[in-house]
């Protein structure tokens, strides 16, 4: 027994030292240009400068975008904008009022510019978020709560107002904030709009890896043809072979042919993961559509 006790304390004391939790003000500039924060790099969870927290796991609310229809503070992230090194593109109108899971949280920024808090998302399509920028214009609404997270806080928040630790009207403002997760009013998750959205970029990241991956494959068969037919440079005398034998110029094909065995390393991942969306994708608007599959016979149904 003794020995679980000590088990269970030496792993909490483990999550302790690499869960951190990141606050607005840890995020100011000392005076060697410095940010505050001192913890783990792993963060898990970040208090925004209104008090909001904001934990990996949990769901965040996207607002409207806050000018020309698209979101100045959330961009598309995710391993296609990693890989191919593109500039990350500003979310679009589609994505406006739906839901997505935190996946990181990470400091961004520099002495210069000053430091802040970046939220990267997971899902269908992987946003990255300037929080307290995107907090300010409305492109992101108050932390996501669960219905038992939010129904354990207004209890609590109850027994407090019962106890006299707050007043009234703090605990009416709070009861509306959680009656949001109480009873929310969205019954999916996405739109069918923000689905065909996602489905053009599932495309593009798919039609860009194919491109990469067949385009490796023709420098592969070039780098290939090249060795064969590599122009002879001169001869040499060979110990073991017994007389002189030729010597190849082969440096311009082994040149082509690594190059194209990068580009197919490169564009694999990219149109394997680009189709995986695409194919989820198509499933979640199978149910917009009232499409169904049933002993290989195709319905369709129509409301």
């Amino acid at each position: 027994m003794k020995k679980l006790i000590s088990f269970s304390i030496a792993l909490l004391s483990v999550i302790n030292i690499f869960s951190q939790e990141l606050k607005y003000d840890d995020l100011k500039v000392d005076a060697n240009g410095r940010h505050q924060y001192s913890g783990e790099p792993l963060i898990t969870s970040y208090v925004s400068k209104d008090g909001t927290v904001y934990k990996v796991g949990r769901k965040i609310r996207i607002g409207v975008p806050s000018a020309n229809k698209k979101f100045a503070y959330i961009m598309n992230g995710g391993v296609g904008a990693a890989l191919t090194g593109l500039e990350p593109e500003p979310v679009r109108n589609e994505a406006s009022n739906s839901e997505a899971v935190i996946k990181t949280i990470f400091i961004k920024g520099n002495r210069r510019t000053g430091f802040y808090a970046t939220i990267q998302t997971k899902g269908i399509s992987t946003y990255d978020i300037q929080v307290e920028k995107a907090i300010q214009s409305g492109e992101i609404k108050s932390s996501w709560m669960t219905r038992d997270e939010a129904l354990s806080e207004l209890k609590r928040n109850n027994d407090m107002l019962d106890s006299g630790l707050i007043t009234q009207q703090k605990y009416d403002s709070l009861k509306a904030i959680f009656s949001i997760s109480v009873n929310p009013q969205r019954k999916s998750k996405f739109t069918k709009e923000q689905l065909n959205y996602s489905l053009v970029k599932a495309n593009q990241l798919k039609t860009t890896g194919a491109v990469i991956t067949l385009s490796g494959c023709v420098l592969d068969i070039t780098g290939i043809v090249l060795i064969a037919t590599a122009p002879v440079i001169g001869q040499d005398w060979g110990y073991f072979r017994f007389g002189y034998y030729n010597k190849y110029d082969w440096r311009g094909g082994w040149s082509v042919l690594l190059a194209g065995v990068g580009f197919t390393a490169a564009g694999i991942p990219l149109w394997s993961t680009g189709a995986t969306k695409k194919r989820h994708i198509k499933a979640a608007l199978a149910k917009f559509e009232g499409s169904a599959s049933i002993n290989g016979i195709g319905l369709k149904i129509s409301f």
